[in-house]
């Protein structure tokens, strides 16, 4: 469930397979319907080129031919690879996504039941408890459980903010003001620059994240979507350090079982966010999950 100060899916290059909940209202809705921000419900200028594609190799049995495939399919698609931005994992994209095909399953945070399809906490939402650690004289990766006090009405988990948040447009940075100062990006295609002049938050570095629902009040996953932010929107930014990451996960062979061969609870993600740095302190920004369903994770 981590998250990266939020970029557009169709910028994210870097990949990241990690250990990682949507309030549709009818304000929202009109707002965004679909699920989908402004940006996304324009033409794209390549759509038609990859539907022809895609047609020449469905025709052809794939681009070298079933016999180089091995094995059958129930439809002419071979392989699926999904590329999902850095500092993003599996239930942070598809936290409730349910699989079209027969016979087909997904562990995640809605198969699970921590969550419902809507995005709101599921019957199995203990699941997904969190916890803060006391005080210890070293660094540790698995947390002595007798040091771990669950987040609730009295220990309050930390709430997702601001924090490496872009407040407003740059002449220096994305988002910038204008396409013209986009265009210093010369990896993009210039029909995509105005990607890099939206999604500011408007709000001020390091605050509670107010365009989140429930923020304020939240105590375990939660969707990031609502009226007043879609998946353009940046949102605050998260660890990039390989111990803190492996001390999130909370990693311990006394905790494997099973169903949890790996021994890792996953259940420090915003205490460790809250305590690792003096300044980047993005709090529980790395529990919030898009909803595929409804368009929240685009290609």
């Amino acid at each position: 469930m981590s998250l990266n100060y939020k970029k557009h899916w169709r910028t994210s290059t870097a990949l990241c397979i990690a250990s990682t909940v949507l309030v549709a209202t009818a304000a929202y809705a009109a707002h965004y319907p679909g699920g989908h921000s402004d940006w996304d419900k324009r033409s794209h200028h390549n759509h038609r080129a990859h539907q022809e594609a895609d047609r020449a190799r469905n025709d052809h049995g794939g681009e070298h031919g079933d016999k180089d495939h091995g094995g059958k399919t129930a439809s002419p698609i071979k392989h699926v690879i999904i590329l999902i931005g850095e500092n993003r994992g599996l239930d942070h994209t598809f936290g409730v996504y349910k699989p079209k095909g027969k016979g087909q399953t997904i562990s995640n945070l809605l198969s699970k039941g921590i969550v419902n399809e809507d995005g709101t906490p599921g019957p199995n939402f203990a699941q997904a408890q969190q916890f803060s650690v006391a005080g210890q004289p070293s660094f540790y990766i698995g947390a002595p459980a007798i040091a771990k006090s669950p987040y609730n009405a009295t220990n309050a988990m930390p709430q997702p903010n601001t924090n490496g948040t872009p407040t407003a447009q740059s002449d220096t940075g994305a988002p910038f003001k204008t396409i013209a100062e986009a265009s210093v990006e010369k990896d993009m295609d210039p029909s995509d620059l105005d990607i890099l002049t939206t999604g500011f938050s408007g709000l001020p570095t390091g605050v509670l994240d107010t365009r989140v629902p429930g923020a304020g009040g939240l105590n375990g996953p939660f969707p990031l979507q609502g009226e007043q932010i879609s998946d353009d929107d940046y949102t605050g930014d998260t660890t990039h350090r390989f111990y803190q990451d492996w001390q999130q996960e909370d990693c311990s062979v006394a905790s494997a079982t099973k169903k949890n061969n790996s021994g890792c609870l996953n259940d420090l993600f915003p205490f460790v966010m809250a305590t690792y740095s003096a300044s980047n302190k993005s709090m529980a920004n790395s529990m919030g999950f898009y909803n595929a369903q409804q368009g929240q994770a685009r290609s």
